[in-house]
């Protein structure tokens, strides 16, 4: 995949390129391609995506849909920051309060060294109920050797 540069110097046959500058002071964060995408959506909201990918190719731009994409959701958010005016006799829905959030209680701090012990108190136990199982099986075994000699 090849990079072109895109065209940054203003010409009279080139008004992508006066846009630019006025594009990048509103999103300065935005690539070209996005940068392109939101002003042939702003000159047509319905541009089929394959014509502004041809738009895009003859000024050096690789558009894709995330670009358009994500030149919708920037568009979409500075239509978002208007103020919405409720109509004439509608009593808005009051905002619903927050409710604080619980505080947590200061815990004791871990020990991790009794945390530790108290495992290995665990499978020592449970280890030596294993050999106290076993030690009885072999006590019965040895019982059941001695009845069948002994007999």
């Amino acid at each position: 995949m090849t990079a072109t540069a895109p065209i940054t110097t203003p010409t009279e046959n080139n008004p992508w390129a006066e846009n630019l500058a006025a594009q990048k002071s509103r999103f300065p964060n935005a690539k070209d391609s996005i940068l392109f995408a939101i002003a042939a959506l702003q000159d047509n909201p319905d541009i089929a995506i394959d014509d502004l990918k041809t738009l895009a190719s003859q000024q050096g731009i690789r558009v894709t849909a995330a670009s358009v994409n994500a030149a919708k959701r920037l568009l979409d958010q500075e239509n978002a920051t208007a103020p919405v005016v409720a109509p004439a006799g509608l009593n808005p829905a009051p905002a619903r309060e927050r409710v604080a959030r619980r505080v947590r209680g200061t815990e004791t701090p871990l020990d991790a060294n009794a945390l530790i012990q108290d495992v290995v108190a665990k499978i020592q136990a449970h280890g030596n109920a294993e050999v106290e199982r076993m030690r009885e099986a072999v006590r019965k075994a040895i019982t059941a050797l001695e009845a069948a000699v002994g007999s």
